[in-house]
C-alpha cells in the first residue's frame, strides 16, 4: 500500500464527494437514484456504469459456490512458500524497477503458468513492460497478467479483475538490517491472488465469465502499474464487471467477538456495493467484511492509496480488501515472512475466493452507490 501522503495520477486532482461518509451513518446513498427493473440482481445493467443504483425487489437465485476440493488448494503452506519466495532477502525489497523485481515477477509468472492459465490476447507474453518508476527512477519494470477464460459463451467477454502489487520500497541506507522485506506489504496480496488463481484453475468447471489476475510493479512509486492498466487495458474496462485488490492480508486482527469471525476491510465499502457481494459468498460468517472507517481513520481513508483507485476513476467497481491493521510493521524491515499468521490468512483468502467465484458466476454484478469523479 502506498505510504501516508495521497496517490494520484501525473496532472490529476483527488476528488472526494463531500456527501459519501454519510453512507456510513444512513446506510443509503447521495445523488441520483436509479430502479431497476424487478427481478434484477443488484446492478444488474439496467443502470448505466457508474450510476447509483436501487435494490431490486426479488434477486436472482444463487449460483453453487467454489467447489470444496477447489478451495482446499488454498492452504496456509502454499501461501507461507509464495510470502517466502517474495519476501526473501536476495530481492531486496523489490524496488520498482530493478533486476530483483523482475526475478519477483519471473516467479508470479511461472506460478500462472503452471496452473494453465492463458496470456490475453493484448499480452501474448504475459506482461506489460514500460517505465514504471517514474522520472526520479527511470528504468523498465512489468505488470504480469494472465487470464481464466469463461465458460459462458454469453458472459465470457466480461471480466473479474484479482489484482496485487509485487513491487516494495527497496533498502534503506543504513541499519542492522537493511532491507524493507514487504511480506504483508505485499507479498501477501500476491500469494494470495496466486493462490485464488490456482482454486479457480482447478475448479470441476470453470466460472461464467473470465478472470484476470494481474500483478503490478510500481505501486509504492505512485500506483503506476495499475494506472498504466487503467490506459491500457488488455480487456475492455466497460465490461469489467469488478475489481478485487488485495494488500496485506498476513496479520488479520483477531476474530471479532461478537461473532467469532476473522475481518476484513474494504476501505470505502460503502460506496459500492462489492462489500455486499463478498459477504454473500460466505454465509458460514467466518469472515465479516467492513468499511475500513470500522478498523481506523488511516484504514477508512486508504481507498485513493492503493491499485483500485485507478480503475475506480474509469467508473470499474473497485475496491481493495485488507486485514489487520496498517500497523508498525508497514513499510518497515521486520516485516518479514515469519512475521504473518498463515492460519488466519487462509481463511480470508478462501472468504475471498469464494467472492471471486461469486462475482464470475453471478448474472449479476455490483454496482456504485458514490464512484470517484
Amino acid at each position: 500500500m502506498r505510504d501516508h501522503e495521497r496517490a494520484s495520477a501525473p496532472g490529476h486532482q483527488l476528488y472526494w464527494q463531500p456527501c459519501w461518509p454519510l453512507l456510513l451513518v444512513l446506510g443509503m446513498a447521495c445523488g441520483r437514484s436509479v430502479v431497476e427493473p424487478e427481478g434484477s440482481p443488484p446492478g444488474a445493467g439496467a443502470a448505466p456504469r457508474g450510476a447509483v443504483v436501487a435494490r431490486a425487489s426479488r434477486p436472482e437465485p444463487e449460483p453453487e459456490p467454489l467447489s470444496p476440493s477447489a478451495l482446499a488448494r488454498i492452504t496456509p503452506q502454499r501461501l507461507h512458500a509464495h510470502v517466502e519466495r517474495l519476501a526473501d532477502d536476495r530481492l531486496r525489497g523489490r524496488p520498482t524497477p530493478s533486476p530483483q523485481l523482475d526475478e519477483a515477477a519471473d516467479y508470479v509468472l511461472e506460478q500462472m503458468r503452471a496452473q494453465g492459465l492463458r496470456a490475453p490476447q493484448l499480452a501474448p507474453e504475459h506482461v506489460q513492460r514500460f517505465e514504471c518508476g517514474g522520472p526520479e527512477h527511470p528504468g523498465l519494470a512489468s505488470n504480469v497478467l494472465a487470464l481464466l477464460p469463461g465458460r459462458d459463451p454469453e458472459l465470457a467477454e466480461q471480466t473479474v479483475m484479482v489484482t496485487a502489487h509485487y513491487d516494495h520500497i527497496g533498502e534503506r541506507a543504513f541499519g542492522e538490517d537493511r532491507i524493507f522485506n514487504g511480506a504483508n506489504d505485499d507479498a501477501s496480496g500476491t500469494a494470495a491472488m496466486l493462490a485464488i488463481a490456482e482454486a479457480l484453475s482447478v475448479s470441476p468447471r470453470p466460472p461464467r465469465r473470465s478472470v484476470l489476475f494481474v500483478a503490478f510493479c510500481g505501486e509504492e512509486r505512485g500506483l503506476r502499474g495499475s494506472y498504466h492498466y487503467a490506459e491500457h487495458p488488455v480487456r475492455p474496462l466497460e465490461q469489467v464487471v469488478a475489481h478485487v485488490n488485495l494488500e496485506m492480508l498476513g496479520r488479520a486482527s483477531p476474530e471479532d467477538p461478537s461473532s467469532g469471525a476473522l475481518v476484513a476491510w474494504l476501505p470505502g465499502m460503502m460506496r459500492s456495493e462489492l462489500g455486499e457481494w463478498l459477504t454473500a459468498a460466505n454465509p458460514d460468517g467466518k469472515v465479516t467484511f467492513l468499511d475500513g472507517f470500522a478498523i481506523g481513520a488511516e484504514e477508512g481513508a486508504a481507498f485513493d492509496r492503493s491499485d483500485n483507485y485507478p480503475l475506480a476513476r474509469q467508473h470499474v467497481v473497485a475496491h481493495t480488501v485488507a486485514a489487520g491493521t496498517i500497523d508498525a510493521l508497514y513499510h518497515s524491515p521486520d516485516d518479514e515472512a515469519d512475521r504473518l499468521d498463515y492460519e488466519r490468512m487462509s481463511v480470508i483468502v478462501q472468504a475471498v475466493a469464494r467472492g471471486v467465484w461469486r462475482l464470475a458466476e453471478h448474472e449479476g454484478q455490483p454496482g456504485w452507490f458514490d464512484p470517484p469523479q
